[in-house]
């Protein structure tokens, strides 16, 4: 059960640092580098991950797009978990998200990307979550061994990962693009 309940806290761990958000405010442009970022990160909070390519530069858009896709990251979960239902249910986010340029030159620009990831899913789901992880293992678990993964989980992802990031931004034709993961340190 051990191993077990090592893969509940990598699943977890998986949804809350591939998980990025904004705590709210607007909703980004293109039309700058800031506005740039802040887009992208908003397309992640509506999980629009099909909107996500377009808002990448084009010389490392096959590289970053599964690093901003939440879709992508969950390849290691078992099939037998719904993984759609519980993106449905899940909220994501970004604590004391700030956002500003940090340099411009031409058509490159830094944009400095600082908060927290989180996430948040439903006690109903994250129990189903959990469970179905600890059944993909072969074995049938209690609620008690369910309960227990599942206050694991939930500190995984109520607790957030903090990012601090510097991240290159590119004008390609009137459009400010992201050329950079400001999740790889979460």
């Amino acid at each position: 059960m051990r191993r077990l309940g090592m893969l509940v806290v990598l699943a977890a761990g998986l949804l809350v640092s591939a998980c990025g958000g904004s705590s709210g405010g607007g909703g980004g442009s293109s039309a700058d580098p800031v506005g740039a970022v802040n887009l992208l990160v908003n397309t992640m909070v509506a999980k629009q991950w099909d909107k996500i390519p377009a808002q990448l530069c084009s010389a490392k858009r096959d590289e970053l797009a599964p690093k901003y896709d939440i879709t992508k990251a969950l390849s290691a979960v078992p099939s037998s978990v719904d993984i759609g239902s519980i993106l449905q249910s899940m909220t994501l986010g970004v604590k004391d998200l700030a956002v500003t340029q940090k340099s411009v030159s031409g058509d490159s620009a830094v944009v400095t990307v600082k908060g927290t990831l989180t996430t948040s899913l439903p006690d109903d789901k994250l129990r189903e979550y959990v469970k179905a992880i600890l059944a993909a293992g072969g074995q049938t678990p209690t609620d008690a061994q369910v309960d227990q993964f599942v206050v694991v989980a939930k500190d995984q992802f109520t607790k957030g990962r903090p990012i601090a990031a510097d991240v290159d931004v590119v004008k390609e034709g009137s459009a400010w693009l992201v050329c950079g993961d400001f999740t790889a340190g979460a």
